[in-house]
């Protein structure tokens, strides 16, 4: 299933980074659905903006959601249904044809 970001928030939740997006189906529904850990480590290396520190203040999360708010929004992504959470995560690469 498919459908386009209308906007990103982040949250510290037990000392981790938390994404959520709201999400419009093509039918019309709005839903809030959760950003995986390994799609936002693609989006947002930890690496360059942290370092090798494991430590991160609180206003990096206006940062990281700035961030995330230009790369996504508006964005065509695909959103499951996992234990009764909905998620969603950006096209596969395999799906992109390369033209001449």
């Amino acid at each position: 299933m498919y459908g386009k970001v209308l906007a990103i928030k982040t949250a510290v939740k037990s000392e981790h980074i938390k994404v959520t997006a709201r999400i419009k189906e093509q039918s019309g529904r709005v839903f809030s659905a959760g950003l995986p850990d390994r799609e936002l480590s693609a989006l947002v290396p930890r690496s360059i903006l942290l370092g090798e520190t494991s430590s991160a203040p609180k206003n990096m999360l206006d940062v990281i959601e700035s961030i995330l708010c230009k790369a996504v929004r508006g964005r065509t992504v695909r959103y499951w249904e996992y234990q009764n959470r909905e998620y969603f995560s950006f096209l596969s690469w395999r799906a992109v044809k390369f033209i001449a």
